[in-house]
């Protein structure tokens, strides 16, 4: 349940992350280069945390 739970805040994370790039590239703030760079930071985040959950997850049931 922990794990389904860390799954969704860092989804979360990773949308806002997202959206909050969108509005600083359509304001002007950032070059579109950087926001390309930035939202695949966030994509490449939010597997690798959900990656990294489910190893721990597994590794865990596995030791019982």
């Amino acid at each position: 349940m922990l794990n389904r739970w860390l799954l969704l805040n860092f989804d979360a994370l990773g949308a806002s992350s997202v959206f909050i790039t969108t509005l600083l590239v359509l304001s002007g703030w950032i070059p579109d280069w950087l926001a390309g760079v930035t939202i695949t930071s966030a994509m490449n985040f939010t597997a690798s945390v959900y990656w990294t959950c489910r190893m721990i997850t597994s590794l865990e049931l596995d030791l019982k």
